[in-house]
């Protein structure tokens, strides 16, 4: 099985660091900068609790965005999670539909109403899943990242476009819950995104205030 995380930022690495235990697992990651330096050269760090865990860099492929997606990766991926900023959605969604095979599927672990519209444009509908998470975590510098809080992720069909009991979709689940992400199955995504982002506007600006 073959996975792609674009935007690998602090959720970006706590997904990353939790599918790296899955050991049939190939992993892609889509970063740049010093960041991506340093999951190539040195792997992640990650804090949980008061202790760390290291995933070594050979645990998976680092590409940058400027670079071509590699050619063993192309129409390839089983799963694309899209963990970038929204205002990079469609750049991510432009590498995704390159990497997601025929049966693959997408999400967006973002902040934000209406990537997953954003990214069905590109990939389609038939492969596209509403998300969200309400896992915490903090990146402390490149290549370390503290699991802040631990949560759940909400994945569904937008508008009834993919059924729940569809063998990728138990695949999906059955994933995520392994390396402990706490999957959840939502018939009403839409919902439960607009209400993450009306608690990150009430709580997000008293945080940043006090």
């Amino acid at each position: 099985m073959k996975c792609a995380i674009l935007g690998v930022g602090s959720i970006g690495t706590l997904v990353a660091g939790q599918l790296s235990k899955y050991e049939n697992l190939e992993l892609l990651l889509c970063s740049r900068g010093e960041q991506a330096m340093a999951l190539t050269a040195l792997g992640l760090q990650l804090e949980i609790d008061k202790s760390t865990e290291t995933v070594a860099p050979n645990r998976w492929t680092v590409f940058d965005t400027n670079e071509e997606v590699p050619d063993s990766w192309r129409n390839q991926v089983d799963v694309v999670i899209i963990c970038s900023k929204t205002r990079s959605t469609h750049e991510m969604s432009v590498i995704a539909s390159k990497l997601i095979s025929t049966e693959g599927l997408v999400l967006s672990l973002q902040n934000g109403i209406s990537n997953e519209n954003i990214i069905a444009e590109h990939c389609g509908r038939q492969r596209t899943l509403g998300a969200l998470t309400t896992h915490g975590a903090t990146r402390l510098g490149p290549g370390i990242t503290r699991w802040a809080g631990v949560g759940e992720v909400v994945i569904g069909g937008i508008v009834g476009n993919i059924d729940r009991d569809s063998e990728r979709i138990s695949n999906l689940i059955e994933l995520l819950g392994n390396v402990g992400l706490n999957p959840r199955w939502s018939d009403e995504i839409e919902s439960e995104l607009w209400v993450k982002l009306l608690l990150n506007c009430a709580v997000n600006p008293i945080a940043a205030i006090c």
